[in-house]
């Protein structure tokens, strides 16, 4: 979750859980948030050590996303459940997962991918072979980490398939750049995940 939209839901009242590492726990804080600790995985590479999320590197980069996952599961799956999970939908795999498990709803940002004229994740990042052995290899990793009932591995790579092969997701992200920037930006995302967590009521 940007920290933004933790400015923001706090502001409105709500009281807002933040998994985060020691090194961001500080300005994490700044944000009224409750600070739930955890080491990522990530802390312990170097800089040259993290790989670019496109062709070979990509499923070098999905390997590493796996192992952090698996760690953040063991870290907070014992956690009290929240109402809501909002979490980043390109790293933050275990966020829904978390959500599944606590069945619980999740909303899923993408604070870092919104194309432009001048940059798409389709056009820079998406150029890889999905039969490579190294991609099915993670796959099924993939599948053994999540959990035998609730979410499934075939339901998650359909929806992975479904937005890839969507022509129109270019022009959404595009459309949904400059609404959210029109509507005030992180007040209107608090308004969406208030909409999530509004659903039951």
């Amino acid at each position: 979750m940007g920290l933004g939209l933790a400015v923001e839901l706090v502001r409105r009242g709500h009281r807002v859980t933040y998994a985060t590492t020691e090194a961001n726990a500080e300005r994490v804080a700044e944000t009224g948030a409750e600070i739930i600790p955890w080491t990522s995985t990530w802390d312990a590479l170097d800089v040259d050590d993290v790989p670019q999320m496109h062709g070979k590197e990509l499923i070098r980069a999905m390997g590493l996303l796996l192992e952090e996952t698996r760690a953040a599961l063991a870290q907070l799956g014992d956690g009290e459940p929240p109402d809501l999970v909002v979490h980043d939908g390109p790293l933050c795999w275990w966020g829904r997962i978390l959500a599944e498990c606590w069945r619980v709803p999740s909303v899923e940002t993408w604070p870092n991918l919104v194309g432009n004229e001048h940059w798409s994740m389709h056009r820079k990042y998406t150029t890889f072979n999905p039969l490579s052995l190294g991609f099915l290899r993670m796959a099924l990793r993939l599948r053994r980490l999540l959990p035998p009932a609730g979410l499934t591995g075939a339901a998650l790579w359909d929806a992975v398939e479904q937005v890839a092969a969507d022509e129109g997701v270019r022009e959404r992200l595009g459309w949904m750049r400059g609404e959210l920037a029109a509507a005030g930006g992180a007040r209107a995302a608090a308004d969406e995940v208030e909409k999530v967590l509004n659903w039951g009521s």
